[in-house]
């Protein structure tokens, strides 16, 4: 029996194919998938493609594999999901692929399986956008925060680099208080010249940076105790914390020391951000544990759940 896992996030795709008994017999990797960035024709032929250059390399050509499961960043909703699993099916035997069963699911769905090996809990994922999952004691799933950047998504590295910027304006008005974050952004933008302020807008609309890039600078001047950053960075540990708890006053309330596993580029590093949500969140009853296995892994093991081979 052959498994297939992905792990589709909005920067590349991880592909893996395993064996019955979980042993990886090949991985492969692409630039992303996401139907929001490639559009929903080239997402599916990546994918198919993807699946089969791993096939070929784990030497499994021509042979029936029992599911594919397909953790895609920007999917949520299963109907979402279905319209890329019947592109994707139908082009399977284009690609010379025999595959009896597809799914795509979220890739949080899959992360979250990883990251809990199945179990109950939450995972935190706070990078360039911020998110809780939940697994409940029921196996339901469960979410909160998420919204991107035009909605929500408070905490999140974006979140960050933009309360940055208007920090930076307000205080090139003389409207808010002095900030050595303004030095900071203009050591490494040069496009952005502090005698004239609006030069550091035409490099925005530029692209020569985004919101992304300034949220570490922010980080680092919060670090060497710039009170202007150090606010962003407390009220951005207070907004990540609010979604973790929001899902367990709405779902875990009942149960004590919740597990959670922090992820996300904000939580990769010891930063000021990733030491005062850990502090907050173990003062605060939840027990926070280290990642126990990887997405891709998580949609193995899912995709064994739902051809029978694992219990629910």
């Amino acid at each position: 029996m052959i498994i297939i896992g992905i792990d589709g996030g909005g920067t590349k795709t991880r592909c893996a194919v395993y064996n019955e008994k979980q042993v990886l017999l090949s991985e492969v990797e692409t630039g992303t998938a996401k139907v929001s960035i490639v559009g929903l024709e080239k997402s599916a032929h990546r994918i198919t493609h993807l699946m089969k250059e791993a096939i070929a390399l784990a030497g499994k050509t021509g042979e029936r594999i029992a599911m594919a499961i397909i953790g895609l960043s920007g999917v949520w909703l299963m109907e979402e999901g279905k319209v890329l699993q019947d592109e994707i099916g139908n082009l399977t035997d284009q690609y010379g692929l025999s595959i009896e069963r597809i799914r795509v699911v979220s890739d949080v769905a899959i992360g979250l399986e990883g990251a809990l090996q199945g179990g109950a809990g939450i995972m935190l994922i706070a990078g360039t956008g911020a998110i809780a999952v939940g697994k409940t004691s029921e196996g339901s799933l469960v979410r909160c925060g998420g919204w991107g950047i035009t909605f929500g998504d408070e905490g999140s590295g974006a979140w960050i680099g933009r309360e940055g910027l208007r920090a930076v304006c307000k205080a090139l008005d003389g409207r808010g208080t002095s900030t050595s974050l303004v030095s900071a952004i203009a050591e490494i933008i040069p496009d952005f010249d502090t005698d004239n302020p609006r030069t550091l807008v035409m490099a925005y609309n530029n692209k020569v940076f985004d919101e992304g890039v300034i949220c570490p600078i922010v980080v680092q001047c919060a670090d060497a105790g710039d009170a202007v950053c150090g606010a962003i960075v407390d009220t951005a540990v207070a907004e990540l914390f609010g979604v973790v708890d929001g899902l367990r006053t709405k779902h875990f309330a009942s149960e004590e020391n919740v597990p959670v596993v922090l992820l996300g580029g904000l939580n990769e590093s010891p930063t000021r951000v990733h030491r005062l949500l850990v502090a907050k969140l173990v003062s605060s009853g939840f027990r926070v544990q280290p990642q126990l296995l990887s997405a891709v892994e998580g949609a193995r093991d899912l995709g064994m759940k739902l051809i029978g081979a694992y219990p629910l």
